[in-house]
């Protein structure tokens, strides 16, 4: 893995599915804002989750990024879903770039908080949590897919 200490992630989001355009320098995101998966049972397999990354650049344009994205379930077992090549979208000297892509199906077995860790972008692995729930009765779904749960704005019962 290549060593990219002047790069550092600096932030974050989930979504639904995340797609580059390249030829423009713009990424598609559509359902931003997950926090949780819900399920009725387990284990459970979720078909799509994106992610996009901003990363920060010490100038000029950023090589393609080595990165392995592992899932660290409740229970503590990982699982490496992805390890490639990152290439941003959105280039300049001193800037954030952008990287979005999506994940494989996530396998989920424990309820409880899980960790997807990007590891081999600078000096320290970056984690977001999300947590896996089990669906309420209020929340029944006809095909009893996971699915996700939304952000809920602080001091607001509504969701975004």
């Amino acid at each position: 893995m290549s060593e990219l200490a002047a790069y550092e992630i600096v932030a974050a989001l989930l979504a639904d599915t995340v797609d580059s355009d390249d030829a423009e320098g713009r990424i598609h995101l559509l359902g931003g804002g997950v926090r949780a998966i819900v399920t009725a049972e387990l284990p459970a397999t979720h078909q799509r989750l994106g992610i996009l990354l901003a990363i920060k650049t010490d100038g000029g344009d950023p090589a393609p990024l080595e990165m392995i994205v592992v899932h660290v379930d409740a229970d503590g077992e990982e699982r490496e879903l992805l390890r490639g090549d990152l290439v941003p979208v959105g280039r300049g000297a001193g800037t954030i770039v952008w990287v979005g892509f999506n994940l494989p199906p996530l396998l989920l077995t424990a309820i409880g908080e899980h960790r997807l860790e990007f590891r081999g972008i600078g000096s320290t692995t970056y984690v977001i949590t999300f947590d896996v729930t089990r669906r309420s009765a209020d929340e029944a779904d006809e095909a009893d897919a996971p699915s996700f749960r939304p952000i809920v704005l602080p001091g607001s019962n509504e969701t975004n």
